[in-house]
């Protein structure tokens, strides 16, 4: 049916895509435009408020024909360094069409580039990983270091980067630096349970129990007292010699979980009714 004024939501749309063009915001500009042109098209505007109409939209695609980036969408998409928007009288249809045209050449457009950043981005990322990996791999622990740590600060706020990474200096055996960036890890990350193993292995192996210790605590208080977590606390206290907390952990592992032989085995020991567990022999 057909009105003699304009739909508020027309000219509240024109004034919009004026603002965002003015703001160089092409994409909403083309959007808010475009939603304006289908509105007035259906609603079949007619007498007076045609040429008012009319007057809105020369004055929206004199804006758009000012702007650098849609100069520049116009030109690739013509081919011509001269071309530009061209508004008739009564051509509402052509025009909405034309903006239709140029926010999906925008859209694809920007979502190709996105596409080649994440691309480049992912290419230099496995570069970085692999120039570490092979310096670890040669031997030159230095440089390795010095390339994972900037790797890490790079990519650090991805899930897994600084696990990835700890693990790779834990199996170098640079235990200090796999610790170092598996608390960062533990920090940044908390739910990646991995990193807290691989950084009680890293302090294990340099008998620094009272760290390892804290590690523990952090898993307990993250994903809850597990019947094997608190069995590898037990054996943590084995072998800081606090032989009361050992029991203590040992005992709760077990009362979670009866078919954990080691805890019972090693509640016996610190009984004085039962052997050495060998975890405890083999530790020097």
């Amino acid at each position: 049916m057909a009105q003699i004024t304009i739909p508020k939501t027309v000219t509240e749309n024109i004034a919009r895509a004026k603002a965002y063009i003015k703001r160089q915001e092409v994409e909403r500009a083309l959007t808010a435009i475009v939603a304006s042109l289908t509105e007035y098209n259906e609603a079949q505007v007619m007498g007076k408020a045609r040429f008012e109409a009319a007057s809105f939209y020369h004055e929206a695609v004199a804006e758009f024909n000012r702007c650098p980036q849609v100069k520049k969408l116009i030109e690739t998409l013509s081919r011509s360094p001269k071309a530009s928007i061209v508004y008739q009288v009564n051509k509402e249809k052509e025009l909405v069409n034309i903006f239709r045209i140029l926010l999906k050449f925008l859209t694809e457009s920007q979502a190709k580039n996105e596409r080649d950043r994440l691309e480049k981005q992912e290419d230099e990322r496995q570069a970085m990983l692999t120039k570490g990996q092979s310096l670890i791999d040669s031997g030159d622990n230095a440089m390795a270091r010095a390339v994972l740590r900037r790797y890490a600060e790079t990519y650090g706020s991805e899930p897994g980067v600084y696990g990835d990474i700890g693990k790779r200096l834990l199996q170098a055996k640079m235990y200090k630096e796999a610790a170092e960036i598996l608390e960062l890890s533990i920090e940044k990350h908390p739910k990646d349970s991995k990193a807290y193993a691989d950084a009680v292995t890293a302090y294990l192996v340099m008998r620094e129990f009272e760290k390892a210790e804290v590690v523990y605590m952090k898993v307990i208080k993250q994903f809850g007292a597990h019947q094997r977590t608190l069995y590898n606390l037990a054996k943590l206290y084995a072998f800081m010699n606090k032989k009361e907390k050992s029991f203590e952990a040992a005992r709760r592992a077990y009362a979670k979980d009866s078919s954990l032989t080691e805890a019972k085995e090693l509640m016996d020991f610190l009984d004085g009714n039962g052997e050495r567990p060998e975890f405890l022999a083999n530790f020097r």
